[in-house]
């Protein structure tokens, strides 16, 4: 499987795309409930896929360049669902690394290497939208995701046009704006191990070293129930099974902590 895995270089940090990424592009996509064979869906799918591509990778790079400036680290980022050579799980996005020189990692420290996964999200569809802007583009709202998210109406108006390039371009612009801003606003929920479970925890320990992780784990158990609740109310399953099964591990986490 080994061969199927596309390797390069990112700002000098190594990236691996396992082959099970693109089939989390086509599960995550919003074309497998209703394809139109008279509209061109496939390069929408394309647009998609490249959108989510580029999102996942700016926000594990964020995580990457962060780690090597506050922990002196040799970043790697991987791509996809599965089991690294070096045992770390992988479902969507990680960054892993270790330390080149000893300077011990302070909790403040750790919750900004956290948070620098959005924060490249967000600056990513900031960058996009001022572009949009300077195009002298019109803007809208949609109220078709999760929560609304502004886009740029000139670059989307074409998308059911027929034409290759526009659907592209639409879809394209359409998911990296989603999931930088819904996704990553999801990601920094307090929720462990996502990243805003793991600043809730490194804040935890550092307002409170006695009992400051066990209550970010219990908020985590919270979060991360009503998380999958709110999933299974809109029909999206996969997300709900998936923090449904976070909800469970964290209750677990936290049966073990609270034993100690």
């Amino acid at each position: 499987m080994s061969q199927y895995v596309w390797k390069f270089r990112l700002f000098g940090v190594p990236v691996a795309v396992l082959p099970s990424f693109w089939f989390l592009c086509v599960a995550f996509s919003p074309f497998l409930s209703e394809i139109d064979p008279e509209k061109p869906w496939i390069w929408g799918l394309l647009g998609w896929t490249a959108a989510t591509t580029l999102a996942f990778l700016l926000h594990e790079l964020g995580h990457a360049l962060a780690a090597k400036r506050f922990f002196g680290a040799e970043p790697e980022i991987a791509l996809g669902i599965g089991t690294l050579p070096n045992g770390t799980s992988v479902f969507g996005g990680v960054t892993s690394w270790r330390p080149v020189y000893s300077k011990k990692p302070t909790n403040w420290s750790r919750a900004f290497v956290s948070f620098a996964g959005a924060g490249a999200g967000f600056l990513g569809v900031a960058a996009l939208l001022a572009t949009a802007f300077l195009c002298g583009c019109e803007f809208g709202v949609s109220f078709e995701t999760p929560i609304p998210i502004v886009l740029p109406l000139d670059w989307l108006i074409r998308v059911d046009s027929g034409a290759p390039f526009d659907a592209f371009l639409g879809y394209f612009i359409w998911g990296f704006i989603y999931i930088g801003v819904f996704w990553g606003a999801i990601n920094l929920a307090p929720v462990y191990p996502l990243d805003g479970g793991q600043i809730a925890t490194a804040l935890g320990a550092q307002i409170s070293p006695r009992n400051g992780v066990r209550v970010a784990l219990t908020l985590s158990v919270v979060c991360a129930a009503a998380l999958a609740y709110f999933f299974f109310s809109r029909g999206s399953v996969f997300a709900a099974f998936f923090f449904a099964y976070l909800t469970y591990q964290n209750y677990a986490i936290l049966q073990n902590a609270s034993r100690r």
